[in-house]
Order: structure tokens, then sequence, then C-alpha cells
């Protein structure tokens, strides 16, 4: 079932879900950082939990069907909801974008952004929405890009690309983010080894970097350019709980 509101799309994530890379979800470490934010978080059966960039409904499905949470998914992208709702008759997802969720006040006890908060156009304001609709004690899990060299990291949102890691910043930036909107953080782990498995993966499936980026739209575009401004952001990946305190 699908629920509607107002949007725009992001290219790579559609072209991505329609290759075997996204069989356990479009991001580093698919579902088993999710299993291990749910073990850390302690979250009851029937928990209300909304799964912010839900995609194609991977971790939807993991949340519902194994812990039996009570889980709404949430996307930008109507071409990625169609294939999840076609998936998965049973669950419920609402087309919205981050920066404007269409639920009341202190409705969720948690919020998964699974590789999602670095492609939102406003991301400070989709954080104000998170901290708006989890109620006091509620948890925010994000797993996410993050830029390594925090002096680089402003070059990343010019690229011509609309991916994850034009959205990334620097650890600090995003704790100082968290912080001012009383938000505590409980855990912080890096698995920067899952973003090299994932590089890896798709080098074996498309033959080489440049291969994929072309693939993914970018046929008139500086590759070697683009690429060095990866390189000196040194790219990570993380896995972050935070807890609304107020």
């Amino acid at each position: 079932m699908i629920q509607m509101s107002s949007l725009n799309s992001c290219r790579v994530y559609e072209r991505l879900a329609e290759t075997e890379c996204a069989a356990e979800g479009i991001r580093p470490g698919g579902l088993a950082l999710t299993e291990r934010a749910v073990a850390l978080c302690g979250f009851p059966q029937g928990s209300r939990i909304v799964d912010v960039g839900c995609g194609t409904g991977v971790t939807l499905r993991h949340l519902t069907g194994v812990h039996r949470f009570s889980a709404i998914g949430v996307d930008a992208s109507s071409h990625l909801l169609h294939q999840a709702c076609f998936e998965n008759h049973d669950l419920l997802f609402v087309r919205s974008i981050a920066e404007r969720l269409p639920f009341p006040d202190a409705f969720a006890d948690g919020i998964f952004a699974e590789c999602s908060l670095s492609t939102m156009n406003d991301p400070e304001r989709a954080l104000d929405e998170f901290q708006r609709l989890l109620k006091i004690g509620g948890k925010l899990i994000i797993t996410d890009v993050y830029a390594r060299n925090a002096e680089s990291s402003g070059q990343l949102s010019c690229m011509p690309v609309e991916c994850c890691l034009k959205g990334a910043v620097s650890r600090t930036n995003l704790l100082e983010r968290l912080s001012c909107r009383d938000f505590r953080i409980d855990l912080w782990e890096d698995h920067s080894d899952l973003l090299t498995r994932f590089v890896v993966h798709l080098v074996f499936s498309y033959g080489s970097m440049d291969e994929f980026w072309s693939r993914m739209g970018l046929k008139s575009v500086d590759l070697n350019e683009m690429n060095r401004t990866i390189s000196e952001a040194k790219p990570g990946y993380f896995l972050l709980i935070a807890q609304k305190t107020t």
C-alpha cells in the first residue's frame, strides 16, 4: 500500500535498485548493520519505526517480518516505491520528502536513515523533522558515508551526481548538527571496511568505477576530476545511534 505526498527522486539509487547490487539494500553492510542497530537499541515488539529513505523496502520487510515492529517506509522516489509495493504488498509505504514528513509530533519510537541523510536536499531540515517525529527517549539510527578528511568535504557538494557522496560531511559536522537538536550520541562506529567491500563489489560487477559512473548516466563528466575529489575527501562509513533527550 502506498500513500502520497510531494517530492523529487535520487537517480543513482533508482538505477542501482534495478541491479543485483540491491539484493540486501542499496548501501554498504546491507542488513547486517540494520540488525546490529536493532540489537543495540532494544526496541520491543510493536515499536513504531519509520524507515526514511526506505528504497525498495528491504529494511522495512526485515523490521516487520523478523522483529514484528509496526514500521512505515518513506521515500521520495516513486520509481523505488512502486518496486517496493510490487515486492511487499502487505507493507505500508509513504511517498514524501524527509524535510516534510506527514506524521504528527512524537509519532515514532525509532527512525532509520540508512545511507539516506546524505542524499537529502536539506539535511538540516530533515534532522529537525526527525527530532519532531521521535518520542522523548526515541532512537535515531543513521548509517551513511562521511568525509574522513574534513578539509576536503566541501568539494563533494560540487559533484555532478546525486548520490550519498555528494552530501557526505565530516564526523564533527554531523555530531554538532545532532547535539544542537538535543540528541545524545549513544554510539558511533566506523565501518569504513564495509564501504571498501561495497566499492570492490561494484568494480567486480561493472569492471571499473569509471564504467559504473558511466552506467549511472555520467557519460560527459570528467571522471578523473570527480574521482580525485572523492579520493581527497577519504570517504568512510559509519553507524550512529542517537537518543532524543527533550
